[in-house]
């Protein structure tokens, strides 16, 4: 496991415990506009939290593409948006 930084620490366990609040998740979007010490971090910074979150299971980190969620473990790892999975071909 990585180390983390010791400024990242704080903005961590307040990612982690407002996520633990939202059942549907949230993406870094309401992260940024509800947690102000996520929106505080430059960029390097934010990517850096996100990569330790992802590597280390402390929450799912959902990428579809569009959006990057966040869910907490014990809520499962729904996804925001349905997956979209190709019509399977029939045999004639």
């Amino acid at each position: 496991m990585r180390m983390i930084p010791p400024h990242l620490q704080p903005v961590l366990s307040r990612v982690k415990r407002f996520v633990e609040k939202q059942p549907e998740g949230a993406t870094l979007t309401h992260l940024t506009h509800k947690v102000a010490a996520y929106s505080g971090l430059n960029r390097k910074d934010k990517e850096t939290l996100i990569d330790i979150i992802r590597e280390s299971g402390l929450l799912f980190v959902i990428d579809d593409g569009r959006s990057t969620t966040l869910h907490h473990p014990k809520y499962g790892h729904k996804s925001v948006a349905p997956v979209m999975t190709p019509p399977q071909p029939t045999m004639k």
